[in-house]
């Protein structure tokens, strides 16, 4: 009996937690859902450095965003399937949901993670939980409930860009959260993120691009009365300023569409690009793309 306890003892010792996901709508362990489901806790994101939708695509292989030019044009898929074109007035394929709630356009989850508690990934159609838009699977955000002691947290990073203009990057995070009742939570989390320009145009005069510049905030309200009902009230807000840079074109000799390249370049005095190589890095752009989110 004794050796049987202590086997029963260090197999108690060597157990794991199990991780507990609501893909099914409901907490269950996750060795316990039917479904492929990828998840990153906080800690899994503050480890790998994930700071937004784009760093989660980096680090879990089923998930990749498609963007051009800007966060209006941003779209989700899942296995390499859903929306064909960076269209923000076409229906998702990859369905976004924070907290629960159905964001209709990936641009509403393009701003920094902030107070995260834990993110999902449902592989495959979902429609018969997650109702319409959801035919290539499901991105779920959860936040952090407010915490029933007084805590803050607060990030400072920066960095460079090794390129023609040496831009500096910098992120800075801040959140508090705590009581301020019996019965009454509360938390705040706001973020900064700016990059300065990194490609410089190579036309006389024409705009440098990829000057970025994204503040995101979240607050929350958590009303427990008692150990049967709760309502948790959440607001965000996102604004990002980005001056991006067109891509570089390269004209094929002989193709018809160098051939109105050049003609149109004759009507409107435009300057031609001095190097017409793929893949050179140059940028030639009349017009920098700057949009306001």
């Amino acid at each position: 009996m004794v050796i049987a306890h202590t086997a029963a003892a260090a197999e108690d010792q060597g157990a794991i937690d199990p991780v507990i996901v609501y893909a099914q709508k409901r907490a269950a362990p996750l060795q316990d859902v039917p479904m492929s489901v990828s998840t990153l806790t906080d800690a899994d994101l503050a480890d790998a450095g994930i700071h937004d939708i784009e760093g989660l695509a980096m680090s879990l292989p089923t998930l990749d965003t498609q963007r051009s030019v800007s966060a209006v044009t941003t779209t989700l898929r899942i296995r390499r399937v859903g929306s064909l074109g960076n269209i923000p007035t076409f229906e998702p394929a990859v369905g976004l949901f924070i907290d629960g709630a159905y964001r209709s356009r990936s641009l509403l989850g393009t701003g920094d993670l902030l107070d995260v508690d834990h993110i999902e990934v449902l592989s495959g159609p979902q429609s018969s939980l997650y109702g319409r838009s959801v035919s290539a699977g499901v991105v779920s955000v959860y936040t952090r409930r407010p915490d029933n002691q007084l805590t803050g947290n607060a990030e400072l990073t920066g960095g460079g860009v090794d390129s023609s203009r040496s831009a500096n990057m910098g992120r800075v995070t801040i959140g508090v959260s705590g009581p301020l009742s019996e019965t009454l939570g509360g938390s705040v989390a706001a973020g900064h993120s700016r990059q300065g320009r990194s490609f410089s145009n190579v036309l006389p005069g024409g705009p440098d691009g990829n000057d970025l510049s994204r503040t995101t905030s979240r607050g929350q309200l958590l009303w427990s009365p008692n150990d049967r009902f709760e309502l948790r009230l959440i607001a965000g807000y996102l604004h990002e300023r980005n001056a991006q840079g067109e891509s570089d074109v390269y004209f094929a000799p002989g193709a018809p569409s160098t051939t109105v390249a050049g003609l149109l370049q004759q009507l409107y005095s435009v300057t031609p690009c001095p190097e017409n190589v793929p893949h050179d890095r140059i940028t030639c752009s009349v017009a920098t793309s700057r949009q306001r989110t």
